[in-house]
């Protein structure tokens, strides 16, 4: 039974449309959702401490966070925002799945390929269907 569902919530793309799909899911499940944001603390972006990070990050995001706080609302959904810093997010969305118990790691399909960075790195939903120890929905967007 799934009650705790995951999605990395990816800051430069928000992921609305497919973000509303799966708290349709997660509301159909009865399930708490979790979405997930992973950064890298590059010099630039990193402030003076994690406070101010996670702070700034926030900022960042709090009008996509708003949106779907809101819809997450309407439906009756318990949404969640976590906030995780990362050499490589991959590696630490798999972690916070598993560490935190998570019942259904959703991530998503892009349908446009970034192919340079792809050839290099392989497609990352393809990578996290691979490695994921926990059970996987492939969304696209």
């Amino acid at each position: 039974m799934v009650k705790n569902m995951l999605m990395q919530l990816d800051w430069d793309q928000p992921p609305a449309h497919t973000a509303r799909q799966v708290l349709q899911l997660a509301r159909q499940l009865e399930a708490t959702l979790t979405l997930l944001i992973i950064r890298q603390q590059l010099d630039e972006l990193m402030e003076s401490d994690r406070e101010a990070f996670v702070l700034a990050t926030l900022t960042q995001l709090e009008a996509t966070r708003q949106i779907l706080q809101s819809e997450a609302q309407a439906l009756g959904v318990n949404l969640i925002v976590e906030i995780a810093a990362s050499g490589h997010p991959i590696d630490t969305l798999l972690a916070f799945g598993t560490e935190q118990h998570f019942d259904l790691l959703v991530v998503c399909k892009p349908h446009e390929h970034h192919r340079l960075r792809d050839a290099i790195s392989g497609e990352p939903w393809k990578q996290i269907t691979t490695r994921s120890t926990l059970p996987v929905l492939v969304m696209p967007s």
